[in-house]
């Protein structure tokens, strides 16, 4: 199985049609293939090893040298989501919109950069665990954007621990990780967001 270190990797060109010519043996016979793949990536300051049995990139097949493209790179980024547990692109996307915010006006009310956001719906950076926590809590919990919402107008809010009465939290809470992540009539599926309940 080809395995990859955090060294520097050969780039692809661009898209163009096949075959290549490979850069290291300079025979046009790069196509691309599905390999079983193992990469490390630094993520969150550590170091995972993350395996994909079926790999699609450009493979000199006279050499062996691997091609990088952006196809390949977004395989990649997508193993790494799932091994970590992150929300997708198309999550984050969907459950903003489905609340109806901008980008800058989500990013006003997690006190994130809009252009960060941006990155992470495009799928061109990968958020922290931290701050996937931070985004699942929001779009599932709407009693956290409600309480958000109070803090930005003065309220106090995570000044003092505020401790759950045994019994009755047990028999509302959803079980670990999951909330209400289950709507899929928008389009999402697991990291859907919860929507509150009418006032009567």
């Amino acid at each position: 199985m080809p395995e990859s270190q955090t060294t520097p990797a050969t780039r692809a060109a661009g898209p163009k049609p096949f075959p290549w010519r490979c850069p290291k043996c300079r025979k046009k016979v790069v196509w691309r293939e599905a390999i079983p793949y193992r990469v490390k990536i630094k993520h969150d300051n550590q170091l995972h090893s993350i395996e994909i049995p079926q790999l699609l990139i450009p493979r000199c097949k006279e050499c062996g040298e691997l091609l990088f493209d952006n196809e390949a790179d977004e395989q990649i980024c997508q193993a790494l989501r799932a091994h970590l547990g992150l929300l997708s692109p198309e999550q984050i996307r969907c459950n903003r919109e489905t609340l109806g915010l901008t980008q800058q006006e989500l990013g006003r009310q997690l006190r994130l950069v809009a252009e960060e956001l941006s990155s992470w719906e495009m799928g061109t950076r990968i958020q922290s665990c931290a701050l996937d926590i931070l985004l699942r809590g929001f779009f599932a919990v709407p009693q956290l954007r409600s309480e958000l919402q109070r803090y930005f107008q003065g309220a106090g809010f995570g000044d003092r621990l505020v401790q759950e009465v045994k019994g009755e939290a047990a028999a509302n809470r959803p079980s670990a990780g999951q909330g209400a992540l289950s709507r899929t009539r928008s389009g999402c599926s697991e990291g859907a967001l919860q929507q509150e309940e009418p006032r009567k």
